[in-house]
């Protein structure tokens, strides 16, 4: 009987603790990838108004760049929007999607010609959507250790359950 309950006790406790390095990774690991790149993908779109800011004859490119990144900051959004997996998650990204849409369009009605008109109206936008990013970033990676934490009370209670049924079986 005691062998048993020691089997049974062991093969729950391996269940429990062998799918946990994958709902970590399934539920968190690749909306911080998305974050970090929408971060990144943020700072190439910042750099077109620079362009345009510092002459017209470079407008093509910063049109290009404006569009790659913005392009690839939705998609990345997008991945994130089709994996929420922490409370208050869903909040932060309708505010990410309603600021992301302002800021593109800011680009889009190209009327930002000076670093005057930058600093009003473009500059508050993007510190304002960096920040919702890096909030999404944090609010995923502590997601991650939460769960990485539980596993680790887990594995601890694993050992000492087997360890009484072991003294139980003495």
């Amino acid at each position: 009987l005691i062998a048993v309950l020691l089997g049974a006790t062991g093969i729950y406790f391996i269940e429990r603790l062998s799918s946990s390095p994958d709902r970590i990774l399934k539920d968190n690991y690749g909306s911080i990838l998305a974050a970090q790149s929408m971060i990144d993908e943020l700072d190439n779109m910042d750099n077109s108004f620079i362009i345009v800011i510092a002459g017209k004859k470079e407008r093509r490119n910063a049109d290009s760049l404006f569009t790659d990144a913005s392009g690839r900051f939705l998609s990345n959004l997008s991945v994130c929007e089709s994996n929420i997996t922490e409370p208050g998650e869903m909040e932060l990204l309708v505010k990410l999607r309603r600021h992301a849409t302002d800021y593109i369009a800011l680009y889009n009605i190209k009327t930002i010609a000076d670093i005057t008109s930058y600093d009003t109206a473009v500059s508050p936008v993007y510190q304002l959507l960096k920040s919702e990013c890096y909030n999404l970033l944090n609010l995923n990676h502590k997601g991650m250790l939460i769960r990485r934490d539980e596993t680790v009370r887990v594995s601890e209670s694993a050992e000492l359950y087997m360890l009484i049924v072991s003294a139980l079986s003495l």
